[in-house]
């Protein structure tokens, strides 16, 4: 039973790396990994390897398999996948750079202003004479 838990657990982090290496689509890179898991699946009832090294001597590493798979797949999937990766870093890099601007001008603002400009707290105090007088 222990060894069932190893395997199914290196299993996973196999698919895991595997999908993290992939640069398409999220429908093409399910499908990728579900004839894979398929294949690797079938594999196993045929030839019931004692560990998963087995399963990756007989299939490839995680790096081996993308490249294949990438190698495979639309060039233009891709290409479009990638632009869009590109197309949210840019528009982070270019929304923290407004966010550090404008607090820095604010910051500027304020010292440039000098004392008058810093908020202060105070605590009053308030008795109410309840003698009557």
């Amino acid at each position: 039973m222990k060894r069932n838990e190893t395997f199914n657990k290196e299993r996973k982090n196999y698919y895991r790396q595997i999908r993290r290496r992939l640069v398409c689509s999220s429908q093409y890179k399910h499908r990728f990994l579900r004839e894979l898991d398929d294949s690797i699946q079938e594999y196993c009832v045929r030839n019931h390897p004692e560990s998963f090294s087995v399963i990756l001597a007989e299939f490839g590493t995680p790096e081996d398999i993308a490249a294949a798979c990438l190698s495979a797949a639309d060039p233009n999937e891709i290409r479009k996948k990638m632009s869009c990766c590109r197309a949210i870093l840019v528009s982070a890099a270019v929304l923290a750079g407004t966010v550090i601007g404008i607090t820095s001008f604010l910051y500027a603002s304020a010292c440039i202003r000098g004392s008058d400009s810093v908020v202060t707290h105070k605590t009053i105090i308030i008795q109410y004479d309840n003698t009557g007088s």
